[in-house]
Parts: structure tokens; C-alpha cells; sequence
């Protein structure tokens, strides 16, 4: 599912063949897998240098293709795929930049403006990735596709969590699916709710500050 390698099919009923046995036969091919690209950009006008960006949280097991449909389906779909049986889910896991065979070791973001396009694309097994959010009453940890990201400001250094992307996502049969993720640190909030006023005391002159 990550050797980015395509596959084209046929449908059957969009084949026809009339009159004589030398009549030109006409294909009309479509995709049956999915496609995946990435984007960065700077959330802050900062020059954010990107040493590390890893995607996991989706099946990596291999597919089963069996063509059922004699057009190509709608709505992103992906019926035509299937698991083998008895098989225990694969957490798939890709370097996108910074070492493993990321075609980028790194990467410069530098404005809040421009998208920079990873060079890394994958061809993936279409599948349904549910996110399921944590709960601490049954020990539930939260799942999903995840970004992990590290990136320098400087001479800071930065590793986080990018973000669960929370909602269902569907890798559908011919789809491109583009990600565009945004980097910026988190912003430090200073919140004054009241500040009490001054309580004279008449007899003595003195103030409180509550």
C-alpha cells in the first residue's frame, strides 16, 4: 500500500465492440487506487526550517481487489476492496521529510503565505480511517491519521503532535487526496478576567488591592 505503485482497470461495461472483426476496440481505464500528496506552510511569519513529518494511523495491510462494478464508483467509494480474512489490522506509518527515504531531508518555510509542496507522494490501498476520540473511562486511547512534525525557529527546536485530523477519512478508488499542513508554535494567552478597585479605608487612609 506504500510502493506508490498504480493500477489502471477497465470497466466492462463501458467496452463495446460493433461491426466487423476489424472494428477498433475502445478502453476507457480509471484507477483503483488512491493517491496522497502533502503541503507546508508557516502558520507565523517566522522562517520555520522542517527537519521531520511523519504520517501514521491507517491500515497497511494489502488489499484484495475484486471488480464488481462495470462503471467507475461513485462518491469516492471503495467497495471493490476488502481485508483478508482473519487478519489483524497493520498500523502504517510514512516518513515524509527527514531521513527513511524521504526524498526531503528538510524543509524551508519561508513566509506565512507560500505552500511547499512535499516531493513524496504514495499510492495507497483505498480504505475508510475512523477516528475514534480517547476515553479515559475504558482506556480508549484517541486513533486517527496523525501528523508528527519537529521544525527549528532559530535555534529553537520544536516536536509535536501536528494533530489527529478528527473526522472520518476516506481514501476512495480514484481520488487525490491533498494534505496541507500548517506549522506555527503555540501561541502563549495572557487572560485578565477583573481587576478589583481600590477600598479606601477613611479612618486609617490606607487602600486594599483585591
Amino acid at each position: 500500500s506504500t510502493s506508490s505503485t498504480d493500477y489502471v482497470i477497465d470497466r466492462a461495461g463501458n467496452t463495446s465492440v460493433a461491426g466487423s472483426a476489424k472494428a477498433t476496440v475502445g478502453f476507457d481505464f480509471n484507477h483503483i487506487m488512491a493517491k496522497l500528496s502533502f503541503k507546508l506552510k508557516a502558520g507565523v511569519a517566522e522562517n520555520i526550517k522542517v527537519t521531520s513529518l511523519k504520517m501514521t494511523g491507517w491500515d497497511n495491510r494489502t488489499g484484495i481487489f475484486t471488480q464488481t462494478e462495470t462503471s467507475t464508483p461513485n462518491n469516492n467509494t471503495h467497495e471493490e476492496w476488502s481485508w483478508p480474512e482473519n487478519s489483524n489490522i497493520i498500523a502504517g506509518e510514512l516518513t515524509l521529510v527527514g531521513g527513511d527515504g524521504a526524498k526531503d531531508s528538510e524543509i524551508d518555510l519561508p513566509d506565512a503565505k507560500t505552500e511547499v509542496i512535499v516531493q513524496d507522494e504514495y499510492i495507497m490501498v483505498p480504505q475508510t480511517i475512523s477516528y475514534v476520540a480517547a476515553n479515559p473511562t475504558n482506556s480508549t486511547e484517541e486513533s486517527g491519521l496523525t501528523f508528527t512534525i519537529s521544525y527549528k525557529i532559530g535555534d529553537e527546536v520544536f516536536t509535536e503532535q501536528v494533530g489527529v485530523v478528527q473526522a472520518t477519512q476516506i481514501w476512495g478508488t480514484d481520488t487525490h487526496t491533498t494534505y496541507t499542513i500548517t506549522v506555527a508554535p503555540h501561541a502563549i494567552e495572557f487572560d485578565v478576567n477583573t481587576v478589583a478597585g481600590f477600598c479606601y479605608k477613611e479612618n486609617t487612609g490606607s487602600a486594599t488591592i483585591e
